[in-house]
This record gives structure tokens, C-alpha cells and sequence, in this order.
């Protein structure tokens, strides 16, 4: 008797596994091939010369929702972040990237934020689908100084249902 309930249970442990497996290969693959993450890596190359990286960030798109909600699952965005310092002045920093982002098929505007500094918005499109943003911003400025270090981010949305609903 006892078998036949152990036998039972991991019958339906495998089942289980079994299930959930499914459920999460028909999620989709949020990034295919890796051509988003490869796109948004390339804007790397807007950083300034000599500048000095402080983090990095390019995690893989995680499946999410907003608090569990019903219809708000989905993929996370993808993302490539790197935050630096630099000597270099502020306008010259946004310059060089709005140059090389150019160079590189990026639509670019400059402008300031309401702080005054200096920032950089861009975007392009990956397979004339995939719409790919990037931004570069002060992220924090001295009072009455220089700016301490800079944020540049690009993203793209992921293939297939985007998390959301927030």
C-alpha cells in the first residue's frame, strides 16, 4: 500500500515538473539570438576616453509582474547600464557620445535637464522593428560643482509580452 502512495506521489512531482517546464518554454525567448543585448552593448562606445567605470549592468530580461496581478506578466525590458566618472567637461561628455551614437545610426538630441546639467536621448530602430533608446544623464551633480559621475542607458523592449500595468 505504501508503495503504490509513494509511487503516487512522485508521479505527481513529475507531472508537476513536467507542467511547469512547458508553462515556461511557451513564455518565449525575450531577446532571440541576443541581438537586442548585442545592439544595446554597442552603445558602450559613447564612453568618454579615460573615463572610469564605477558598475555595469546587462542582466538577462527577467519574467515579471506588477505584484502578481493578473495580465501584468511579462518579460523585463533589456538592458545595458553603465554608470562612470570622467574629468572631462560636461558638454564635451555629451558631444563625443551624440558624435559616436551618430556615427553608429542613433537618431541623437541634446538638451539639459531641469537641473541644468547636460544629457543625451537617442533611438533606433533594430530590424526596422525593435525600437532601441539610449540616454545619458548626469546622475548626480555637486551642488554649485561638477557632476560627480553620469548614467548611460539603453534599452530595448523584449520579444513577446512585455511585464506591466503598474
Amino acid at each position: 500500500m505504501w508503495a503504490i502512495a509513494v509511487f503516487a506521489v512522485i508521479l505527481v512531482g513529475v507531472a508537476a515538473a513536467v507542467s511547469a517546464r512547458h508553462f515556461e518554454n511557451n513564455r518565449g525567448n525575450p531577446d532571440p539570438g541576443g541581438r537586442r543585448r548585442a545592439a544595446l552593448s554597442d552603445v558602450a562606445g559613447a564612453l568618454p576616453q579615460g573615463s572610469r567605470m564605477i558598475a555595469h549592468s546587462s542582466p538577462e530580461p527577467g519574467w515579471d509582474s506588477c505584484d502578481g496581478r493578473a495580465g501584468t506578466f511579462g518579460w523585463d525590458d533589456v538592458v545595458a547600464d553603465y554608470e562612470f566618472t570622467t574629468h572631462q567637461q560636461p558638454i564635451n561628455v555629451v558631444q563625443q557620445a551624440a558624435r559616436v551614437l551618430r556615427d553608429r545610426g542613433w537618431a541623437v538630441e541634446q538638451s539639459r535637464d531641469p537641473h541644468g546639467g547636460p544629457y543625451l536621448t537617442g533611438r533606433r530602430t533594430l530590424d526596422t522593428v525593435v525600437p532601441l533608446n539610449v540616454v545619458l544623464t548626469p546622475a548626480y551633480i555637486v551642488p554649485g560643482g561638477p557632476i560627480a559621475y553620469w548614467n548611460l542607458t539603453a534599452t530595448a523592449p523584449p520579444a513577446g509580452a512585455r511585464a506591466g500595468g503598474c
